[in-house]
């Protein structure tokens, strides 16, 4: 058996490793579709991933703005635009923190 101070030093890592491993699943289950996108829908999902962006680059003026009727696009459809979206704010994220870096900007437009 453990001593009474050997027992609590375990729980206490076995309480941070059941807190990891549900943190694990919730991102992992947020790879696969972000609730954000799946409640909210795609421009309110990309508003929130340039805000992000934001938050992380507080010298970059970042906007997003949504023009025409917003409407519910196939659940493929929204995932792949969102990825897209996401992996072009990531570029920006990792290579606007090099020095003289240049000025940029970028559009996703959708048409029917």
């Amino acid at each position: 058996m453990c001593g009474r101070f050997g027992c609590a030093y375990r729980l206490d890592e076995l309480q941070a490793l059941a807190k990891s491993a549900v943190a694990d699943v919730r991102r992992m289950s947020n790879d696969l579709r972000p609730l954000i996108l799946e409640d909210l829908g795609l421009p309110v999902a990309v508003q929130t991933l340039v805000e992000d962006l934001g938050g992380d680059l507080p010298a970059a003026r970042v906007a997003c703005r949504v023009d025409g009727n917003e409407r519910r696009l196939p659940t493929l459809g929204e995932l792949t635009i969102f990825r897209v979206g996401q992996e072009a704010l990531s570029n920006i994220r990792k290579h606007a923190r090099r020095p003289g870096f240049p000025r940029c900007s970028g559009d996703l437009r959708l048409w029917d």
